[in-house]
């Protein structure tokens, strides 16, 4: 049954972790209240050489413009951010 318990938190733990990378810093966003794991999972992106402001044009590809819309405005949230 510990087991069991151990397992199901394990799992619950590294969700709630996926979902914040997911949302936050995958997106080049810091984590509200969270400063440490903003951090922490900025790092990763990092490390894994994830920029969201390239994406596709990476490969040669051009940003729909949908997706220039995200990154226009993720560029925005980052200077209001680093102002405020």
């Amino acid at each position: 049954m510990l087991f069991v318990v151990s397992a199901l938190l394990a799992i619950v733990v590294v969700a709630a972790l996926v979902v914040a990378f997911v949302a936050y810093p995958q997106r080049g966003l810091a984590i509200p209240r969270a400063g440490w794991l903003s951090r922490a999972l900025q790092g990763l992106v990092d490390r894994t050489g994830m920029d969201p402001d390239v994406d596709e044009a990476v490969d040669g590809g051009a940003l729909t413009e949908l997706g220039e819309q995200w990154r226009d405005q993720r560029r925005e949230q980052r200077s209001v951010a680093h102002r405020g």
